[in-house]
């Protein structure tokens, strides 16, 4: 078994679900890994966990993970039991309960960090609406590092193919990750943006 298979078992076991399409997910997080050493990692739409807890298994030991979600969400507790596996793995885990679009949860957001240190790597996955994904990436892109990347789930799905049309040729790089358009999968496209 493999670091993704396990991690995907460990939500599977916890019932904490992984909304992504498992193979689209995997892809997009190999490339990455691929690409950067990921020391600090932020996810603004955490829902019930389960990415924020596959996404760490492509972090450097004892890295520092923020998730962000409003935490309205029955299953709000799953989100807490995947930040207590972290730090009981050995990683700085916070989690921030907040609307993305808040000041004063990027702002929050802004304190996780010691002054002048930024993320390597920032993983979309909020509200899909054009206006709020827009937003969170123009709000969130400003705690990424440059050449660091950013991630989007859903970038065939709602407002984000939009926003993708938008800023795609203003990145260093770009990957996309797709096996077709499948909502009841969540097979709706990963986008991978590399920060200039």
């Amino acid at each position: 078994m493999n670091w993704y298979e396990e991690r995907w078992k460990w939500c599977s076991e916890h019932r904490i679900r992984v909304l992504q399409n498992p193979v689209e997910f995997k892809q997009a997080l190999e490339v990455v890994k691929d690409k950067i050493t990921i020391n600090k990692a932020l996810e603004v739409g955490s829902a019930r966990g389960g990415s924020l807890y596959i996404l760490a298994g492509i972090c450097a030991p004892k890295a520092r993970i923020v998730g962000v979600d409003e935490g309205l969400r029955k299953n709000s507790g799953g989100l807490n039991a995947v930040k207590d596996q972290l730090i009981k793995d050995g990683f700085d885990t916070s989690i921030i309960f907040g609307n993305s679009g808040d000041v004063e949860t990027s702002t929050q957001v802004g304190s996780a960090l010691p002054d002048g240190e930024q993320f390597d790597f920032l993983h979309i996955d909020a509200s899909h609406i054009y206006e709020s994904v827009k937003k969170d990436f123009d709000t969130y892109k400003t705690f990424v590092r440059p050449s660091g990347w950013i991630m989007f789930h859903d970038i065939k799905f709602q407002g984000v193919p939009k926003l993708w049309e938008e800023i795609k040729l203003n990145a260093a790089e770009t990957v996309i990750i797709s096996t077709g358009l499948n909502v009841r999968t969540c097979a709706t496209g990963i986008g991978l943006w590399q920060k200039p």
